[in-house]
């Protein structure tokens, strides 16, 4: 689980609204892993906000993802594995799943089989968490996948990263060990 430490910090950050699109040239993210540990942020992150919240925050910040390798994202996910139980079939709810951003992130953004992931090298989730992330992906399968032609426009318009960077960061992963989903870019 975070320290109480880094979730203090965590906490103290958005206070601040350090993580407010108009403060981002005047905070330099590269700090933020000597004060504290980022993976640690991004878990309570995807515990504490919607999905659409910790996407934004990723794609705005790519410092706070684009130094993890393949154990950072495995712990993250295995961290975050006892996801809330909802009723998956409730569409109105679907915004509050901020628990699943890490795996929506990989695979919709970085085309990383997430699914995979999560079945094949996060060893300490439980039979029943993994059950549950397939039904819930089952459901909302949608929330994986984005055309390349709506990330390069998204990423353009909204967030502070390129499609190339994303790319080459998606490589080193897949280099490292990750599996490319089948159906993207």
């Amino acid at each position: 689980m975070i320290n109480l430490t880094d979730k203090n910090i965590a906490k103290e950050l958005h206070k601040k609204e350090m993580f407010n699109r108009d403060t981002k040239e005047d905070f330099d993210l590269s700090l933020l892993n000597k004060i504290f540990n980022i993976k640690h942020f991004l878990i309570y992150n995807f515990q504490n906000y919607d999905y659409q919240y910790n996407i934004g925050l990723l794609l705005t910040f790519p410092d706070l993802f684009i130094h993890l390798n393949t154990k950072d994202w495995i712990y993250i996910i295995e961290k975050n594995s006892q996801r809330e139980r909802r009723n998956i079939t409730d569409y109105r709810l679907l915004n509050e799943y901020g628990n699943f951003s890490d795996l929506i992130f990989l695979s919709r953004y970085l085309c990383i089989d997430s699914i995979d992931l999560v079945f094949r090298e996060a060893i300490n989730i439980t039979v029943k968490d993994r059950l549950y992330i397939k039904a819930f992906f089952s459901k909302f399968e949608y929330l994986l996948s984005i055309s390349e032609s709506e990330l390069e426009s998204d990423l353009m318009d909204f967030y502070c990263i390129s499609l190339n960077e994303l790319l080459k960061y998606r490589d080193l992963l897949l280099e490292n060990g990750f599996n490319k989903k089948k159906s993207q870019y």
